[in-house]
């Protein structure tokens, strides 16, 4: 037996919880319990689950008149606004949730190059490794080309062959498209 002192709080609470679990497993044995088919003459009898995701569907759909619920781009189903929301619009409240999330604008949480799943990161270290190692040619050819520039006795003759040499690399890789 509860004690009817600063206890008793908790018992109310208790109560409350007991009540909200009791009506949302209530909810969830009505939709997976209910299955109406509609026929006629012309049509096939609906399957019972095709039934039951259209019904779970249209309960979630009833959820808030500020979203809609539909599969997302990457797998599994996400809310989306039915229009433009003013900052601070609460589009939902619950007074007992049973799971929750973390709220954060969505991004793509794998690798470009590997598909490797990125931990929230932004880049992989395939993609770090490649950018220091892209870093690292240009620094060495930028030094190879300082070098040359200073050993060349005549700049402008120097200059004029690199710029061929530019070209003619140009002109390989644009016949290779």
């Amino acid at each position: 037996m509860w004690n009817q002192s600063p206890d008793n709080d908790i018992s109310s609470d208790l109560s409350t919880l007991v009540d909200d679990l009791t009506h949302l497993d209530l909810q969830k044995s009505s939709l997976c319990s209910t299955t109406t088919t509609i026929t006629s003459p012309t049509t096939s009898v609906a399957s019972s689950a095709e039934v039951e995701v259209d019904e779970a569907t249209t309960l979630l759909n009833s959820i808030s008149s500020y979203f809609f619920i539909k599969p997302t781009k990457y797998g599994g189903r996400g809310c989306f606004a039915n229009s433009d929301l003013a900052q601070g619009t609460i589009v939902h409240e619950c007074s007992m949730p049973l799971s929750s999330t973390i709220a954060r604008p969505f991004r793509k949480e794998v690798c470009g190059s590997c598909f490797k799943f990125l931990h929230g990161l932004n880049q992989c270290q395939y993609d770090l490794e490649r950018k220091k190692q892209q870093e690292e040619a240009e620094i060495e050819a930028e030094l190879k080309l300082e070098n040359e520039l200073k050993q060349a006795k005549n700049i402008e003759l120097f200059i004029s062959q690199k710029w061929q040499e530019a070209e003619i690399n140009c002109q390989l890789q644009l016949s290779k498209l």
